[in-house]
């Protein structure tokens, strides 16, 4: 059974692209484009085994505050709702609301998402395959506040990072992962 998209529900993609539902799911995974945080007011060692490969690795900390100040006004932050899909249904608002849901199973994650969604404005390039991203500028002075690096990360590679940037007159703090602090007993 193919469902008819209503023209409101997604602002900004041509009507004569919408479809069916299942067209509109593909169509909105081409041209979203999302960026993940993990909110917490501390470090992660959970999100440090996930997310980096080795020692040699580097956490960005900022504040949503900070965040939200330094995107655009067409990227949309906001949180990640956790759901059980077998008892509740993604939002459906709007177009953008499904990519700020994620399954309940990964809750510990406390995701904060930047999203936007650029829609081609022609059959033809529609049809194209989009960027495997997009750029968005930002100051990142006004928006990291410490450059961490990894725990148990050598020397070399904390003297790398602070070289960086440096070379690149990159004002910012960059330390060692707080979990690498002595044990205070």
């Amino acid at each position: 059974m193919n469902i008819e998209v209503r023209p409101a529900l997604c602002k900004g993609l041509p009507e004569d692209l919408l479809g069916t539902v299942s067209d509109l799911a593909e169509t909105l995974r081409r041209w979203t484009y999302v960026n993940c945080w993990h909110l917490n007011p501390h470090e992660s060692g959970a999100m440090w085994k996930l997310y980096s490969r080795s020692q040699e690795a580097i956490a960005i900390q900022t504040t949503y505050e900070k965040l939200q100040g330094v995107l655009p006004q067409e990227v949309i932050l906001g949180p990640v709702a956790y759901l059980d899909y077998r008892v509740e249904l993604a939002p459906d608002e709007d177009c953008l609301s499904r990519f700020f849901c994620r399954p309940k199973f990964f809750e510990y994650e406390h995701e904060v998402r930047a999203a936007i969604q650029d829609f081609p404005r022609s059959q033809a390039f529609f049809k194209q395959n989009p960027d495997m991203g997009k750029s968005i500028p930002v100051d990142v002075e006004k928006l990291i506040e410490i450059v961490r690096v990894a725990p148990d990360s050598p020397q070399w590679y904390l003297d790398l990072v602070q070289e960086v940037t440096r070379k690149y007159r990159i004002s910012l703090l960059v330390q060692r992962s707080s979990m690498d602090d002595p044990a205070f007993f």
